[in-house]
């Protein structure tokens, strides 16, 4: 009898297409993992510290130009793209629409950026001429948009299998280039090999699209207003997000700096990147299968939401439990020993993205409804709770209370959305 059990339950993973899913695309997040290893110690090795910094600076620098430049349209193009997968004209109208909109803003952005080059340069990089690559990524932008437009085409369509080969391939692209480059032009070639990561997701989109999606609907008579104007919420939902998390984010580092060094501000930001790639396996799985279900125009909010919580939750905690065990092996790993004094922050830190992830599971219903109120409230109240809790933690109980806090926050934002999503995830019947 246990032996049939087993089989049944293993019959039963088998035949979950979400775990399947799951699985496929922890390969993907395995391969990003290590090649974010390979990537970061070689830029340390050979940029140095002063040169890793520079590497950041840019880095975030790159991805605000790019987002602002696909005007924050990702998750626009997906819920619409999976609303319209079976209206073919409607569809080529809002493809049409949508790349229209992308050639536009990206253009205004590269012109801005070629312009301002010198200008940008100075502000950035005071002590260095980086002049040249701010003209390059002028030039790739309208590239690199139509590439992120491409892949949430792709998404929104249900290719997930697809995306995730896509992905493994610009993961290993990336990184061949990205040291290839550093290794014969320092810093300046870490740069460019950053700018060129669109481009390469392209390479990788035209290698493994699925040969019966055609992409390239671009006709200028053929533009929506009624779908321009329902993707300009969009661009105020991620416009929203992106100026307010990275200034609670500064705040909070410059506070932990003031009150505790900036030894202390490092193994902040070390738990934070160390969090950052090991929840890429939940949430890339929200993007890849949660919101387009959502999107489409019978979803059934209730059953994908609790089928998320019982077939991914459950292997996400035993990640967890394994990350908090390995937690002195994985500093050394993507950093040194150094670094060590980090391990205190796991606990309440791998606690708080628990909740996170479940948060992020109900949150994007507000994405697949195109909920602008609700979704600026709620991100408005985890912002604020997250800033005020940490700052009082850190005063009264050091880096470990900046932990809490992090806990706290998540724990509160997912009550919070329990609560608005109350009725639908308790009350109504889920559908057969």
């Amino acid at each position: 009898m246990k032996i049939k059990n087993l089989n049944k339950i293993f019959n039963n993973i088998l035949n979950n297409n979400l775990i399947k899913l799951g699985l496929f695309n922890s390969v993907s997040i395995t391969i990003k993992i290590l090649a974010s290893i390979i990537s970061s110690k070689a830029l340390a090795f050979f940029l140095g510290p002063s040169g890793l910094a520079i590497v950041g600076i840019y880095k975030e620098f790159f991805n605000m130009t790019t987002n602002m430049s696909s005007l924050g349209l990702q998750r626009g193009i997906i819920r619409y793209a999976a609303e319209l997968k079976s209206k073919p004209n409607e569809l080529k109208t809002f493809i049409s629409t949508a790349n229209l909109i992308g050639i536009f803003a990206s253009i205004l952005m590269a012109f801005f950026l070629f312009l301002f080059s010198s200008f940008i340069n100075i502000n950035l990089f005071p002590n260095d001429d980086f002049n040249l690559v701010i003209k390059i990524l002028a030039f790739l932008m309208p590239i690199s948009v139509f590439s992120v437009f491409f892949l949430s085409f792709l998404n929104g369509l249900g290719y997930a299998n697809h995306i995730v080969k896509i992905n493994i391939s610009l993961y290993i692209l990336n990184m061949i280039i990205l040291v290839i480059l550093t290794y014969f032009y320092n810093t300046k070639g870490a740069l460019i090999g950053i700018s060129l990561v669109y481009v390469l997701q392209l390479i990788s989109i035209l290698m493994f699209k699925p040969n019966a999606f055609s992409y390239a609907t671009v006709n200028l008579n053929i533009f929506s207003n009624n779908y321009f104007r329902k993707l300009v919420g969009y661009t105020i939902m991620t416009i929203f997000s992106l100026m307010l998390f990275p200034f609670i984010s500064i705040l909070i580092r410059s506070e932990i700096i003031d009150l505790l060094g900036e030894d202390a501000a490092g193994f902040w930001e070390a738990m934070k990147r160390i969090s950052e790639n090991y929840l890429l396996f939940a949430s890339s799985l929200v993007i890849l299968s949660v919101l387009p279900k959502l999107s489409e125009k019978d979803s059934d909010f209730k059953s994908i939401v609790w089928r998320f919580y019982k077939s991914i939750l459950p292997l996400f905690v035993i990640g967890l439990f394994i990350i908090f065990i390995l937690k002195d092996f994985i500093i050394q790993l993507f950093y040194s020993k150094e670094f060590l004094p980090t391990t205190v922050l796991f606990k309440w830190y791998t606690i708080g993205d628990l909740f996170r992830i479940s948060g992020i599971v109900l949150a994007a219903n507000f994405y697949a409804n195109r909920d602008i109120k609700g979704y600026i409230f709620t991100d408005m109240f985890l912002a604020s709770v997250m800033y005020v809790s940490t700052i009082l933690l850190l005063r009264s109980y050091g880096l470990v209370g900046g932990a809490f806090a992090y806990f706290i926050s998540y724990f509160l934002y997912f009550i919070l959305l329990i609560i608005v999503f109350r009725k639908k995830l308790f009350l109504e019947k889920a559908q057969s």
